[in-house]
């Protein structure tokens, strides 16, 4: 397995365990809002994160886009990541339908989301951190719909 491989296994199963503390609802919300979602909200919600996502990648610096992050054990290209994120969106947003709930799909999208998620929570001053909130809240209620 070749080091960028292990990365990225390694950046799935650390995304995997973020998403559990950031994304996630807490234990002991009410059960109206875990309740499942109408298909149709379903779609409209991923159609709206499709867009908020876009929105956020076009209010990121250049140069940011460009840059490569680097932390214990992981190296990530910023612009692979973007274009990795929202190739998952679009595919949950063409696989989703009333036969196929698509929660693989949305699994995907919620763990790459979270290294983005972290990376902004630390570095709140980044240029399109405004945007990024937009796109959490909505992905808090995509995991929300899954439950």
């Amino acid at each position: 397995m070749n080091t960028n491989t292990e990365s990225r296994n390694w950046s799935f199963r650390l995304a995997a365990a973020m998403i559990a503390f950031i994304l996630l609802p807490v234990a002991g919300q009410p059960q109206e809002l875990l309740a499942r979602s109408s298909d149709k909200e379903v779609k409209a919600l991923v159609k709206s994160i499709t867009t908020a996502e876009k929105t956020f990648e076009r209010a990121l610096d250049a140069k940011f886009k460009g840059s490569i992050l680097r932390g214990p054990g992981v190296e990530l290209k910023v612009g692979d990541y973007l274009t990795d994120l929202s190739q998952a969106t679009a595919n949950l947003e063409k696989r989703f339908t009333g036969s196929y709930a698509a929660s693989a799909e949305a699994t995907e999208v919620l763990q790459r989301s979270s290294l983005m998620h972290g990376y902004v929570r630390k570095n709140p001053s980044l240029k399109g951190a405004n945007e990024w909130d937009a796109v959490a809240a909505l992905l808090q209620q995509l995991a929300t719909a899954y439950g």
